[in-house]
């Protein structure tokens, strides 16, 4: 049985992944993120980076497609350019704690060492 909530969930997360692995984003930068950041025409996201400054970052075909399928079914409408990209299933914007235990969850979920965190999605993009 698909119900909802939990599609509306592995949309998300999916998004988070790839664009995690795509970017090399903080988990900061990718907790703050709003939908303002994103220019998907264009495969790019602003990031507020360390030193409080802005730099665009490409994103891969894989993270565009998630989130272009995430964006469709984000439980906030109508969606403003202050919205979070990242939320929860109760509309709130995901907490860095709850980013990384939905990257363990999925990486359990998906096979991969236990070691897999945010960091290590970081390091695996560079």
């Amino acid at each position: 049985m698909d119900v909802p909530g939990d599609r509306m969930l592995d949309e998300r997360d999916r998004a988070l992944l790839e664009l995690f692995y795509s970017s090399g984003l903080r988990l900061a930068e990718l907790a703050h993120l709003r939908i303002q950041d994103l220019n998907p025409s264009e495969g790019l996201v602003r990031v507020l980076g360390k030193g409080h400054k802005f730099r665009i970052v490409p994103v891969g075909q894989k993270a565009r497609e998630a989130l272009t399928l995430w964006l469709s079914h984000h439980p906030l409408r109508p969606l403003t350019p202050e919205t979070p990209l990242f939320v929860s299933i109760r509309g709130s914007a995901l907490s860095m704690r709850a980013i990384e235990a939905r990257v363990t969850l999925r990486t359990r979920q998906l096979g991969l060492d236990d070691r897999v965190h945010p960091h290590v999605l970081r390091h695996s993009f560079a």
